[in-house]
Parts: structure tokens; sequence; C-alpha cells
């Protein structure tokens, strides 16, 4: 998580620089604060135990494998790579 959160932030910097002016502000994913951070299980509410974080791990993971896939063949890579690190 450390580590997705520090690559989020380097994103919003380049992002701040490059974009034109407020344009992140009008973006909720662009915000952080702690309820941005919050998982919610499948009734909206915060997850309360790894049971419930593992079933919405388990739902998002195919929807997750596509983005990046379509992200993977976008830069010209081959997605069977991944499978590789």
């Amino acid at each position: 998580m450390s580590g997705f959160l520090e690559s989020k932030l380097l994103l919003d910097a380049t992002a701040a620089r490059v974009l034109p002016r407020k344009w992140m502000e009008r973006h909720p994913s662009f915000v952080l604060n702690e309820e941005s951070l919050v998982q919610r299980n499948l009734r909206g509410e915060r997850v309360k135990n790894l049971d419930e974080l593992l079933e919405v791990a388990r739902l998002a993971k195919p929807k997750f494998d596509a983005i990046m896939t379509n992200i993977v063949r976008a830069s010209g890579l081959d997605p069977a790579m991944l499978n590789r690190f």
C-alpha cells in the first residue's frame, strides 16, 4: 500500500505541473483524504474484517486484470510478461 501511495503522490505532482490549473480538483480520484482511502464492502460500508476485504478484492480482480492488460498493451508491451514478475 505504501508503494501505491508513493506512486500516487508522484503522479499527482506531475499532473499538477502539466495539467491545466485546478483540473485535478474537478476529479475525485485525485483528491487524497482519509475517506478516499477507505475500502468499502459490497453494501458500501467500511470493510470490517479481512473476509469482507477479500470478498471485495476477489470481485474486483477480473476488472483490475483487464485494466492492467489494456495499459500494458497500450504501452506496446506483451501482457504475457506480466506473470513473469
